[in-house]
């Protein structure tokens, strides 16, 4: 659900304001080499993850994708660094091994993996 912007809080009632600081909702466009990172406002969040974006690079760059596979690449990058995230913030890999190797090895996966998409 949205939230829905308001000039001022409400007078009545007890109001206490706590910035969402628990993730971002992004946009993500691509035009060659550069990358645009945005809400859904259109405000720029590239300054707030500038290693995203050599993240995105990386991995995009090359494929020509189009259409449909376009779609599919955005699914399966997503899901797993998403997943990725997701897990390492819970807890769920409790493993004592280089949690920023094994994110490096998932890019350069998901790097190899996305060429099997093109046509």
């Amino acid at each position: 659900m949205l939230a829905k912007r308001v000039g001022e809080l409400p007078a009545d009632g007890d109001w206490i304001f706590e910035p969402k600081w628990d993730g971002f909702r992004a946009l993500i466009f691509r035009d060659g080499d550069e990358i645009l990172i945005q809400s859904r406002d259109s405000k720029p969040l590239n300054r707030y993850f500038p290693e995203l974006v050599e993240v995105l690079v990386a991995v995009l760059r090359g494929y020509e994708l189009h259409d449909d596979d376009a779609i599919h690449a955005v699914r399966i990058v997503r899901a797993a660094l998403h997943g990725f995230v997701s897990l390492e913030r819970e807890g769920g890999f409790a493993m004592p091994i280089d949690v920023d190797e094994s994110y490096r090895r998932l890019v350069n996966t998901l790097d190899h993996g996305l060429g099997l998409l093109r046509p």
